[in-house]
């Protein structure tokens, strides 16, 4: 009995071990969990971004049907795919083609069909921007993460929210210097002389990459460096010694990641990138500038005057002694000054999808020094986050698309609905659902580029996807014709097709086929590459609406000929512009029959124009039976350029690729030129007025073809 209530006992006492371990398996557990969740709740805002991505990545590459596109854009879609699809063929931006984007954001929206090896239109359209989206949320995180990682969770994530959904642009380049320059200010945060190479190493690293991502966001990334640490040194007057070294270590690096750069793309010293670069971005201001509408210009007043009153009051209870780095004198001064030089971009191309990027920067520091208290108390911190609620969703109106309004988010979610492959209206084309006109004109362009074996065709003026529909590269070393703007990029264009002229060409007429940028014709635009597509190439077929098919003649160069005789009698005269008007440049006198008048002329800007942008300047042809033929254009400052004009119905100008010239020209060119007229005119208040303009030389120029003996 006693043996056996031993028994008993072990196993009561095992029975009660057993239920210990247990119990405390089970506290453990329950205390993993619990450490997990917290764990997730305090990074609630990086689970968020995360969530974001991968629901983008899967929306984006999960669906099997061929992708909406109910309106290609062919000028800006056009330039997309066609950088998507150079990197699948290593063509690079900023090497082998110039354009104001650089090889790195090539690679971003060429990656997935470089992986995929996937070149059809629907891919490429779908995939070219979804690495930059992501590239945004990152951004957006990173700059939270970065600036308020002092403050509580549900701010980063208020925040968070506040970016993506209200303020935060479809374009990604704003939201990149943004993040550079969250790097920037918590890099200057670091006690001085900890780590000073590895930081200085990763900002010069950052602004080389913003360079190469574009022309724009290199500017804009490089000037916020050098406003962070020049705020820094003059307020932080006890660190100069070690600012100073810093930045001279910032300036070294700098140029050792240019020399990296350029070793990757051709070798070490060869600079033509940052030669390009510089170019591209003295053209912009000057080549592609609009107006200001009146409720842009309000927007424009208003986000100004609220970045000022906000780093008033915010100067007013700045502190250095916390570890809210938006309460720090060094953010407050470089971040605003940052943003004020960005908030000035959005004054040259003064449409919504160019000026909301520009407000990006701004509106981020208004929101940041809002949410961003440090040691302030829950209700004061939420009374701020409110008011950057209230700020958001004054910011929601500003009619343009942001972020998670983008196309490509909506592209597949109307699809999926629908039975069958593509919607009643469009058509299948190289898995993509077009409009039917849209499908039609690329399968017809196609086809007919096709019909060379050769690995280019030109494009004229700037439809580039109709290249890649038939698999070749657009000819040429600027992307799009249309941006071969100045002297340099219109050489370069020009030398690069007369070294390699394509068989075959696809030129599109204006308010036909191709819409006019600005108003400004595209054989105004670019003269040169217009001439010599009509000296070396003659008309095959009508390919669609529009749009010509040319075949390169060998023959036609020896045969082309051009005479000049003066159009008006005039000697050079300078004009002084004292208000905007109309100047008469003389009356004409033309014996002979022309095809275009050429004019050499000179505008002289005083040197602010820089800051903003320059006048609206247009040729008045007055002709004999009343009408009145207004003739934008596009001049460089202070350069002296030609302005080349077809005086008559630009839809003629197809003419010329017929190998009989006798067919160029039309009865309407038997109407008389009267007066030459100039008006100048501001853009909008920023604009800045002409002093003087000189005129040297008003021709007219007739082009034929010799006879083949």
């Amino acid at each position: 009995m006693h043996q056996a209530d031993r028994f008993v006992g072990n196993d009561l006492l095992e029975c009660k071990d057993e239920s210990k371990g247990e119990n405390a398996g089970n506290l453990s557990s329950t205390t993993t969990n619990r450490n997990l969740l917290l764990s997730l709740l305090s990074r609630l805002d990086a689970t968020v971004a995360l969530s974001a991505v991968l629901i983008i990545l899967i929306q984006r590459f999960s669906s099997l049907k061929p992708v909406y596109i109910p309106s290609l854009n062919l000028l800006d879609d056009s330039w997309v795919i066609d950088a998507a699809y150079r990197c699948s063929r290593g063509n690079w931006l900023g090497r082998d083609v110039v354009f104001t984007y650089g090889p790195l954001y090539e690679l971003m929206v060429g990656l997935p069909s470089r992986l995929a090896h996937r070149t059809d239109i629907g891919f490429l359209y779908l995939s070219a921007r979804t690495i930059p989206l992501v590239i945004c949320i990152a951004c957006v995180y990173g700059i939270c993460a970065l600036l308020l990682h002092a403050e509580p969770v549900w701010k980063r994530l208020f925040f968070f929210v506040l970016l993506i959904f209200f303020w935060c642009p479809w374009d990604m380049r704003p939201v990149l210097v943004a993040f550079i320059l969250a790097v920037i200010l918590r890099s200057l945060a670091i006690p001085r002389g900890r780590g000073t190479v590895l930081r200085a190493a990763i900002l010069s690293g950052l602004v080389v990459g913003a360079f190469l991502v574009s022309s724009d966001t290199g500017v804009y990334a490089a000037a916020a460096l050098a406003i962070g640490v020049s705020t820094s040194f003059c307020i932080e007057r006890q660190s100069r010694r070690e600012i100073a070294r810093f930045a001279l270590a910032v300036l070294s690096l700098t140029i050792v990641w240019i020399l990296v750069a350029n070793a990757i793309l051709a070798h070490w010293f060869d600079f033509r990138l940052w030669r390009d670069m510089a170019a591209v971005v003295s053209n912009y201001r000057w080549g592609l500038p609009i107006g200001m509408n009146n409720l842009m210009m309000r927007g424009f007043v208003l986000t100004f005057c609220a970045s000022i009153l906000t780093f008033r009051i915010a100067w007013r209870y700045r502190q250095t002694d916390i570890n809210a780095i938006t309460r720090t004198p060094v953010f407050l001064c470089a971040g605003f000054l940052s943003a004020i030089l960005c908030l000035q971009s959005g004054l040259v191309r003064s449409d919504w999808e160019h000026f909301s990027p520009s407000i990006f920067l701004a509106v981020t520091m208004i929101g940041l020094v809002l949410v961003g208290t440090g040691p302030k108390s829950y209700p004061w911190g939420v009374t701020l986050a409110g008011l950057a609620l209230a700020a958001s969703l004054c910011v929601a109106f500003v009619p343009t698309p942001r972020l998670w309004q983008s196309r490509l988010l909506r592209t597949n979610w109307n699809l999926a609905l629908i039975e069958g492959d593509c919607p009643l209206g469009t058509k299948y084309f190289q898995r993509a659902c077009l409009s039917s006109l849209q499908a039609e004109i690329l399968s017809r362009t196609s086809e007919f580029l096709r019909q060379s074996r050769a690995d280019q065709a030109l494009i004229f003026p700037y439809q580039n996807v109709f290249a890649v529909a038939a698999g070749k590269l657009a000819a040429g070393e600027v992307l799009q014709t249309y941006a071969a703007n100045g002297r340099h990029m219109m050489a370069r264009q020009v030398a690069s097709l007369k070294e390699n002229p394509p068989e075959l060409a696809i030129y599109g007429a204006d308010d036909v086929a191709s819409w006019r940028i600005d108003r400004v014709s595209s054989f105004t635009r670019s003269p040169k590459v217009w001439f010599f597509l009509q000296k070396n190439y003659q008309w095959d077929s009508v390919v669609a609406r529009g749009y010509l098919g040319l075949r390169r003649d060998g023959e036609r160069p020896g045969r082309w000929t051009e005479s000049r005789q003066p159009a008006v009698d005039l000697a050079p005269q300078i004009l002084t512009v004292v208000r905007p008007g109309v100047y008469s440049l003389g009356y004409a006198s033309l014996a002979t029959p022309y095809d275009f008048l050429r004019i050499e002329l000179r505008l002289n800007y005083p040197p602010w124009w820089k800051l903003t942008k320059p006048s609206s300047v247009a040729l008045l042809l007055h002709f004999s039976d009343g009408s009145v033929k207004v003739v934008p254009g596009v001049f460089p400052p202070n350069e002296d350029t030609e302005f080349w004009i077809y005086p008559w119905d630009d839809l003629e100008l197809a003419n010329y690729f017929l190998p009989d010239p006798q067919r160029w020209r039309t009865n309407g060119h038997h109407t008389a030129l009267r007066e030459i007229q100039l008006a100048v005119a501001p853009y909008d208040m920023f604009s800045v007025m002409p002093s003087t303009i000189a005129i040297h030389k008003i021709e007219a120029v007739r082009i034929d073809l010799k006879l083949n003996h």
